[in-house]
């Protein structure tokens, strides 16, 4: 990741009770006063300044901070839009990947089998943890819940 410039503050300003970022000069259409950024493809607000894209979660960590923003950081509620500084924290690979939906239908870590059984499993830091078979998809649910709370502490979640 590219560090943020120095002089950012110059720029915009973060909102600390709202997370959101305003523009403090004209900038392309955008006027002083605007908020600042767009939702981009992958769902984070971004905005262009000097010819760079800058992501706004990692502006905003700067701007409330004044450290620069870590190699990754998560948001807590899931959404990349929500950049109060409560909802923003540092997390390695693995905890930002604990912290997000299941990708298809059902619940997350749960699969059902050929035989109507389902299988729980977690995989953290590149080992697959087989957590067994079970009669319900409630209780495969709940054998993912607690081994991902073991393993992801605060960033596991279970939806």
């Amino acid at each position: 990741m590219t560090d943020i410039p120095e002089d950012i503050g110059q720029f915009v300003r973060y909102d600390a009770t709202t997370g959101k970022l305003f523009w403090l000069v004209d900038v392309g259409a955008a006027r002083e006063g605007d908020e600042a950024g767009n939702r981009g493809n992958r769902g984070y607000l971004k905005f262009r300044l000097r010819g760079r894209y800058f992501v706004a979660h990692r502006v905003a960590w700067f701007l409330a901070t004044g450290e620069q923003p870590p190699e990754r950081i998560d948001h807590k509620d899931l959404d990349r839009a929500n950049n109060r500084l409560g909802n923003l924290r540092p997390a390695t690979p693995t905890q930002n990947n604990a912290n997000c939906r299941s990708k298809r239908d059902g619940m997350k870590g749960v699969t059902k089998l050929r035989s109507g059984r389902y299988q729980a499993q977690v995989k953290c830091r590149g080992k697959n943890h087989y957590l067994g078979s079970f009669g319900t998809e409630d209780e495969a649910a709940e054998a993912y819940a607690s081994k991902a709370a073991e393993l992801f502490g605060e960033f596991a979640r279970a939806a």
